[in-house]
């Protein structure tokens, strides 16, 4: 991007399976510097699924290989036992 950064996108998706209304926080783990464009808190309707496209920004000094593991993290606020994790790939030249 214009700052150099490294950015790759996804789509994420999250399925609330409780009755009610959920405030969700995103966010991604797994590489220095990585963090998420835009916005991390996402209202879910009760039984609602939602994909949301979502952009990985990272640093080319914290990327060690092409492929670099990623994990994204989600839970709901104010409820730590509502949550869920999931690996994946971030793509970059090696430095």
């Amino acid at each position: 991007n214009n700052r150099g950064m490294i950015e790759n996108s996804y789509t994420v998706k999250v399925q609330n399976m409780t009755e009610v209304p959920q405030v969700f926080i995103l966010s991604v783990s797994g590489l220095n510097t990585a963090h998420i464009i835009g916005d991390t808190q996402l209202q879910v309707a009760a039984g609602e699924n939602l994909s949301l496209p979502t952009v990985v920004e990272v640093s080319p000094e914290a990327l060690t290989d092409t492929h670099n593991d990623i994990t994204f993290n989600i839970r709901a606020e104010g409820d730590a036992t509502l949550g869920a994790r999931t690996e994946s790939r971030f793509l970059g030249a090696r430095r």
